[in-house]
């Protein structure tokens, strides 16, 4: 898989800078079920977007986007070239990136663009065709649950991967946001996974970390949430086989490239490692990774648990690691 080109990890100069000191619409809000003034937005006048390095052309109701973002919205709002040409020009983001944008701002949730093509595949081969040659491990969810659940309370490292898969529950690290809808899709994205092992894994991850940085960058904290949690939901779900690990390595050198030390989604990352160091460890490129992503192997050996001492101690710091674990959803970064 071709890593997207790396893009900058905040909101471009052109666009966040000129708007960062604009007054917003009360239009602005966090997403409820559904839209509340569907008539507002559909009545609302049609910007064009212009997406990718080809330009391509999207027509957006304005008060779509603007009730999503309160970047679009200041953009929008004011007498900026964007507003008063009714043409917003976004270079750096994929279309397919940006087709997901207007699915969640719509609906709450999104599509995998490559689900289709999984369809089509899985129509022409057999079943018992290995997709990937070379042997496939369990995913993580999938070898937590051959354990009895009671020793996960006394074995750390069985405690920290049930603590790490339970995060994606509502309320937890990586859960889904509050009030939104929930989506099959999320569910069968999860088997295709499971199914093509790695064919779609890593285009599937790259386009939740593609998504999560579109929306940390304009301000969409709910879409910031989903694709976290969507992500989440992918890593623990995937069987891999060695090319999958080199393919998540490749996701997480694109996340930590394109995002900002501390940020969720390099936690979340971080703790996919150490939930499946064992095998991560093991694969060749995981030195490569390290060479290149410095950073993450002193994050690695600041998450992992003291499993060398008394086993009290242990679990004790294991709980600690996911005490106060709360999803951010709700939260803006606009600045008063």
């Amino acid at each position: 898989m071709e890593l997207p080109k790396t893009t900058p990890s905040r909101v471009p100069y052109s666009l966040a800078q000129r708007c960062a000191h604009l007054p917003s619409r009360s239009t602005a809000a966090s997403f409820n079920r559904g839209i509340p003034d569907l008539e507002g937005v559909l009545t609302s006048r049609v910007v064009t977007f212009r997406i990718g390095p080809d330009r391509k052309p999207f027509q957006i109701h304005e008060k779509l986007v603007a009730s999503r973002s309160v970047i679009f919205d200041r953009m929008l709002a004011n007498n900026m070239r964007e507003s008063l040409e009714g043409v917003v020009d976004i270079e750096d983001v994929e279309p397919e990136v940006f087709t997901s944008f207007i699915n969640f701002a719509f609906y709450g949730n999104y599509d995998v663009p490559t689900s289709h093509k999984f369809r089509k595949a899985k129509d022409q081969e057999p079943d018992n065709a290995k997709l990937i040659p070379g042997e496939t491990y369990d995913s993580l969810l999938e070898h937590v649950l051959k354990y009895d659940f009671r020793l996960s309370k006394k074995q750390p490292y069985l405690r920290y991967l049930t603590l790490f898969i339970n995060q994606g529950t509502p309320g937890k690290l990586y859960g889904m946001p509050p009030g939104l809808p929930w989506s099959k899709d999320e569910e069968l994205e999860a088997n295709f996974d499971l199914m093509v092992a790695n064919r779609l894994f890593g285009e599937i991850c790259m386009h939740h970390v593609q998504l999560y940085i579109f929306a940390d960058r304009y301000d969409i904290a709910q879409l910031r949430q989903v694709s976290l949690h969507r992500l989440h939901s992918s890593l623990t779900r995937a069987r891999l086989s060695d090319a999958g690990y080199q393919l998540l390595f490749g996701v997480i050198e694109f996340a930590f490239t394109n995002t900002m030390p501390g940020d969720k989604i390099q936690k979340l990352l971080i703790q996919t490692c150490v939930a499946d160091f064992s095998m991560v460890r093991a694969m060749p490129s995981f030195t490569d990774l390290l060479h290149r992503v410095p950073e993450l192997g002193v994050e690695i050996m600041t998450e992992l648990p003291t499993y060398w001492e008394e086993r009290k101690k242990a679990i004790n710091d294991v709980n600690a690691k996911f005490a106060s674990a709360q999803p951010d959803a709700t939260a803006s970064k606009e600045k008063s």
